[in-house]
């Protein structure tokens, strides 16, 4: 094995997952933080209005917090629902440069768009029929499902 390939096994087998992957971000975060503090300089100093921070910080409030909670979506719901809900937060934003800004967007972003909305209307009407090993009559949509719940993994 390579030098770097014994080093990351030696890296993770002393950290989980979760604690190495958030390492690697905390790092990539503070090398694009030094890379836009040395060559956006004029770019920042025209964001030091209160007419534009005020918005930005909101804006990076939100994914944020967005991106803080994706973990325990993704273990309390499943990534579908992670899916959906990043879906729906680009449709709003969407809608929102349309009805709020004026934006115009290209048609390959539009039909896009309404191609990803009409592949989950397809999927939530139809479904994907009966995984393996189920018969086609398993029908337990209407009894109670008991859902354990379960520790996030980190």
């Amino acid at each position: 094995k390579q030098w770097y390939q014994r080093r990351v096994r030696g890296i993770l087998d002393t950290l989980s997952v979760y604690e190495y992957i958030g390492t690697v971000c905390w790092y990539a975060a503070l090398i694009s933080l030094v890379k836009v503090g040395l060559l956006e300089v004029e770019g920042i100093q025209s964001c030091l209005q209160y007419k534009v921070a005020l918005p930005l910080l909101g804006l990076a409030s939100s994914q944020f917090i967005f991106y803080a909670a994706m973990p325990q979506m993704v273990s309390l719901f499943g990534s579908g629902s992670a899916f959906i809900n990043m879906l729906a937060a680009d449709l709003y934003a969407l809608l929102a440069g349309i009805a709020l800004f004026g934006v115009e967007y290209t048609p390959l972003y539009v039909s896009g768009m309404v191609v990803s909305c009409l592949g989950i209307v397809l999927f939530t009407v139809w479904g994907t029929g009966p995984g393996e090993g189920e018969k086609e009559e398993d029908d337990c949509s209407d009894a109670l499902i008991e859902v354990k719940h379960q520790d996030p993994p980190y």
